[in-house]
């Protein structure tokens, strides 16, 4: 994993309760952890890292005409491809 990718995940650590305007949940470490092995796991191209508001992360990668965006729960959940 890069450090721009790790920089960009600690941001991500940091963001406090409400960081949208919006009552966003602080963004988990179980969503963090899950991020992490999916980045090193997949070895791809420097994916785009989105907080999302129940406090989990979007990674997305925009290339070539194709978006491929996966979802992480709060939880650590990864969501399947739809």
């Amino acid at each position: 994993m890069t450090n721009a990718v790790r920089d960009n995940l600690d941001s991500l650590r940091k963001l406090p309760h409400g960081w949208n305007s919006y009552n966003a949940a602080p963004i988990t470490e179980a969503a963090i952890t899950s991020a992490e092995r999916l980045i090193d796991m997949l070895r791809t191209s420097l994916p785009a890292i989105v907080p999302r508001s129940c406090g989990g992360i979007q990674i997305e990668w925009h290339e070539q005409g194709m978006n491929v965006e996966i979802e992480i729960d709060a939880d650590g959940t990864v969501q399947p491809f739809e």
